[in-house]
């Protein structure tokens, strides 16, 4: 899914927001946006991020 089609289907921006998990605010400025924004999981980068801390520490 996308933002600006979730948008165009009756969202709001607070339902936007708890979608794709960001301040109401960011997701009317991505919705509005002409670019498409990238998404970044952010689960994906703390599991990332902590296997890097782990691996650099033994």
């Amino acid at each position: 899914m996308d933002i600006r089609s979730d948008r165009e289907k009756g969202l709001s921006y607070v339902e936007l927001g708890r979608k794709y998990h960001m301040d109401p605010r960011t997701a009317k400025r991505y919705a509005e946006s002409p670019q498409k924004p990238e998404y970044i999981n952010k689960d994906v980068a703390i599991l990332a991020l902590d296997s890097m801390l782990t691996e650099g520490l033994h």
